[in-house]
């Protein structure tokens, strides 16, 4: 199966189900206890949060390059997909657009509600994909 020219098989053979490190699990949890309490919504800080908690294998200075799914592994060399991600070159469009959103709802002093917020993103998401 390709989509989008890739095939799915890398990325899901990366997801397979493994016991997650401890350090790891430990820094995760401590980087969401910081996010109650620090505003991380502007490209520099997402940019570094991400590589702290993503593999160092994915580490990047910048938005994502490469076709990435949800999928799982089926049978040998085949995948089902569940959903397939914004294209990269959409990235940086669709990061501005929620950075904006967020700076805007920061000026309104967060009058919007997360769930409100949340649901927006989705469904730009969802017709951007």
């Amino acid at each position: 199966m390709r989509l989008y020219g890739h095939s799915p098989r890398p990325i899901v053979a990366s997801c397979r189900k493994r016991q997650p490190d401890a350090n790891r699990t430990g820094r995760f949890v401590a980087l969401l206890q910081v996010a109650e309490r620090e505003d991380f919504c502007d490209k520099p800080r997402l940019l570094d949060l991400r590589n702290k908690i993503a593999d160092p294998r994915f580490s990047a200075a910048g938005y994502r390059q490469i076709q990435n799914y949800v999928g799982e592994a089926v049978a040998l060399r085949q995948a089902r997909i569940h959903f397939v991600c914004p294209k990269p070159e959409d990235l940086p469009n669709l990061m501005d657009g929620l950075l904006a959103m967020h700076a805007k709802n920061a000026a309104l002093r967060g009058s919007a509600q997360p769930v409100v917020t949340s649901s927006v993103v989705r469904a730009a998401i969802v017709a951007y994909s």
